[in-house]
C-alpha cells in the first residue's frame, strides 16, 4: 500500500513537477528514474496519462486499507504527511480523493 502510494506520488512529480510543499517521503529515486536527467520542463507528456491497474471500485475498502495502514507503518503516516490536513483523518480523505483521481484522470 506505501508502495503504490509513494510510487504514485512520485510519478506525478517526474511527469507533472508536482511536488507537495509537506512531503517528507523522498520520490527522489523514482523522479530521477523517469525523466532519466532531464527536467520537467523538457518532457513532452502533456497528452500522456498513466492509470493503475489495480481495481478502485471499492472506495470504502481502500480507504479501510489506509486507516489501518496508518496505525500499522509510521512510514505510511509519513506519506500522508504530503496532504498538509490538520489530522489523519483529513489527511486520509484527501488520499484517498487523490487515488481515486489517478483511477478516474489518470497521473
Amino acid at each position: 500500500m506505501l508502495l503504490f502510494v509513494v510510487y504514485g506520488q512520485g510519478v506525478r512529480e517526474a511527469i507533472r513537477g508536482k511536488r507537495p510543499a509537506n512531503t517528507i517521503v523522498t520520490v527522489d529515486g523514482i523522479v530521477e528514474a523517469w525523466r532519466n536527467g532531464s527536467s520537467v520542463d523538457v518532457l513532452d507528456v502533456d497528452n500522456v496519462r498513466f492509470f493503475p491497474n489495480e481495481d478502485f471500485s471499492r472506495e470504502s475498502f481502500f480507504r479501510l486499507k489506509v486507516s489501518l495502514a496508518v496505525q500499522k507503518t509510521s512510514a505510511f503516516y509519513l506519506a500522508l504527511a504530503a496532504y498538509a490536513a490538520a489530522d489523519q483523518h483529513e489527511a486520509v480523505e484527501l488520499l484517498v480523493k487523490d487515488v481515486e483521481s489517478w483511477y478516474r484522470n489518470g497521473i
